[in-house]
């Protein structure tokens, strides 16, 4: 009976090994910071703020919202009026067909300038980009955000990104004040950058900070000190089992030696 225990548990222990992988998915820490203030457009609303700011991570086959294209229904609510019900369903299409990772939401900022929010976010090989969108409010449809941030750079995740977010026109509502009763836009133009009035010179109005949590950005390791392979690292912590395993052909005599 011993000898097949031994037979069973170390290719068992092979398998294990063969299967570690690692850098497959990333965590960064993510700051949104607001810094609109009076300084940025020709008027600034007593109830100026920008509503959550929504996003997802995803493939890079996977397009939520681009400058020169149409705004999608989601987009659109997010842009008018600050709704994610639309969005939501749109990533989770993207979920469905494999293209996105989860959806990440940060809190609105109603304390301009200054406020910020942080979120931790999760990315993967699969999903290695990330977009993210909200609304300037009030407005028709305005919005600051991301589309199809990579992630990864030469193979590997970026320590620190860092991006200021500038204003952009989501071409389905008329108007060039802040406000919210606006006619729609009859055809839906495509979404722009915002350069003309109120945002005169498009000024940056908050910027994301992404930092790397893990795996450790490579400066955080000491490039003298030798890093053990996934196989020795999986070897040394099943180390007791092997030997227990091994130790199990020695003959009883042994056995009671070694528990006194």
């Amino acid at each position: 009976m011993i000898p097949k225990l031994r037979n069973l548990v170390l290719p068992s222990v092979l398998f294990l090994c063969s299967q570690v992988t690692f850098g497959q998915s990333a965590v960064y820490e993510v700051t949104f910071t607001g810094t609109w203030s009076e300084n940025d457009a020709t008027s600034f609303p007593s109830s100026a703020h920008f509503t959550e700011l929504v996003g997802a991570t995803h493939a890079a086959g996977a397009q939520f919202w681009e400058v020169g294209g149409l705004a999608s229904q989601g987009i659109e609510e997010v842009a008018e009026t600050g709704a994610l019900f639309s969005f939501s369903s749109e990533v989770n299409s993207a979920q469905r067909n494999g293209v996105s990772g989860s959806m990440v939401t940060f809190e609105s900022l109603f304390s301009l300038p200054g406020e910020s929010t942080t979120q931790r976010i999760e990315a993967n090989e699969n999903h290695p980009y990330i977009t993210l969108i909200s609304m300037i409010a009030p407005s028709p449809d305005w919005f600051v955000g991301v589309s199809n941030v990579p992630l990864q750079s030469n193979g590997q995740w970026r320590s620190v990104i860092s991006i200021d977010l500038l204003p952009y026109d989501a071409g389905t509502e008329d108007g060039d004040e802040f406000s919210l009763a606006n006619p729609e836009t009859t055809p839906k133009q495509a979404i722009t950058p915002l350069e003309q009035s109120p945002f005169f010179g498009r000024p940056s109005l908050g910027r994301l900070e992404f930092t790397l949590l893990s795996p450790a950005p490579p400066s955080s390791t000491n490039p003298n000190t030798p890093q053990p392979s996934a196989n020795a690292s999986t070897l040394n912590a099943l180390a007791p089992v092997i030997s227990l395993v091994l130790n199990e052909e020695e003959s009883p005599n042994k056995q009671t030696d070694r528990t006194q």
